[in-house]
C-alpha cells in the first residue's frame, strides 16, 4: 500500500563541498547549518573515492564496495528527514569512471570530494520524521 502526504517547498538552499569533503557529511551541514529538517536534495561534481552500499535483504544489512579513482557524479539524489531528533540524509549515487563504467548505489561514509560537489536542497515545510520499519530493521520514512 502506498502511502503520501502533502507538503509544499519552502527554499532551495545551494551549497558547494571542497575537495576532502565526505559527501553524506557535506550534505548534512548545508541542511543544518540552513536550519532544514526535511528536504529532496541533488547534486553534481566529482570524487576521489566512493563507498556504495546495497542492501542485502537475506541478511538485512549493507554490503560495501570501495571505488578509488577519479569518478564524475552521473546522478546523485535523495532525502533529508530526522530520525530521534537527528538529521538523517538517505542518498542513492551513480558515479562514472574515465571509460563511462557506472558504478551505483547508497551513498556510504568515505565518498571523498576531488574537485567539487554542488548540492542543491530543496526544503520542505513539514518536517518527516523516520521509524525504526519492524520488518525490514530499517527506519523508513512514517508516512
Amino acid at each position: 500500500m502506498v502511502r503520501s502526504l502533502v507538503t509544499k517547498p519552502n527554499r532551495v538552499v545551494v551549497a558547494r563541498a571542497e575537495p576532502g569533503e565526505d559527501i553524506l557529511e557535506a550534505i548534512e551541514r548545508a541542511a543544518a547549518d540552513n536550519g532544514i529538517r526535511t528536504g529532496q536534495f541533488s547534486a553534481i561534481g566529482a570524487l576521489a573515492k566512493a563507498t556504495l552500499g546495497f542492501f542485502n535483504r537475506e541478511t538485512a544489512s549493507y554490503q560495501e564496495t570501495t571505488i578509488v579513482n577519479d569518478l564524475e557524479i552521473v546522478s546523485c539524489s535523495g532525502s533529508i528527514t530526522t530520525f530521534e531528533g537527528s538529521l538523517i540524509v538517505h542518498a542513492h549515487i551513480v558515479v562514472a569512471d574515465a571509460h563511462g563504467l557506472c558504478y551505483g548505489g547508497h551513498v556510504r561514509k568515505g565518498c571523498e570530494v576531488s574537485v567539487t560537489l554542488e548540492i542543491s536542497i530543496i526544503e520542505m515545510e513539514r518536517e518527516i520524521r523516520r521509524k525504526k520499519d519492524k520488518a525490514t530493521g530499517l527506519n523508513l520514512m512514517d508516512i
